[in-house]
């Protein structure tokens, strides 16, 4: 009994949460997005500069 009434009060806490979520929608695709952008530049610059002087060192 005890570990089906901790169940439902996780069920309740995730409900206000989800609540919120919704309500911030935009705000957190933005997040998303702003954080896709910092990792694929965090990713893509350290690649770019090992390109550039593997072209360097091959002249």
């Amino acid at each position: 009994m005890a570990n089906k009434h901790k169940k439902k009060k996780n069920k309740n806490t995730t409900v206000q949460p989800n609540k919120h979520r919704d309500n911030n929608i935009l705000h957190s695709k933005l997040a998303k997005f702003i954080l896709l952008i910092m990792a694929l530049a965090f990713t893509l610059v350290p690649v770019a500069t090992l390109v550039f002087w593997i072209i360097e060192l091959s002249k």
